[in-house]
């Protein structure tokens, strides 16, 4: 697959990884030395919440992860501020979520530097 150098072209190939579970397969070869499939692997996962930290965890994209934690406790806490009532401890497992988040994106972006 790293030979062919289409990657962007190469969506069914992911498509059959991410189907088998064999995205673990993939990531243990080395596909280091081709940054374009790293790309479109990173393109094709965007809003893959299980699969994408997994390959950025394998590039070491830390500021990647941190985002996503962002994006998630930030959207988290608007769907959560329209329902917000006068009493927050209704409330307290989904703020403990955000929370955790936004721990999570804090703790990536120490790494990203």
């Amino acid at each position: 697959m790293t030979g062919i150098g289409r990657y962007s072209e190469m969506t069914y190939c992911f498509d059959l990884f991410k189907e088998n579970n064999e995205f673990e397969l993939l990531l243990s070869k080395r596909i280091e030395k081709a940054p374009q499939l790293r790309i479109a692997l990173l393109d094709y996962l965007k809003g893959d919440k299980e699969v994408f930290p997994l390959v950025a965890l394998r590039f070491c994209l830390y500021r990647e992860i941190a985002e996503n934690h962002e994006i998630s406790a930030k959207q988290q806490f608007n769907d959560l501020k329209y329902k917000l009532t006068t009493n927050l401890m209704s409330h307290r497992d989904q703020l403990e979520t955000i929370m955790y988040e936004f721990i999570d994106a804090h703790e990536s972006y120490s790494k990203a530097g």
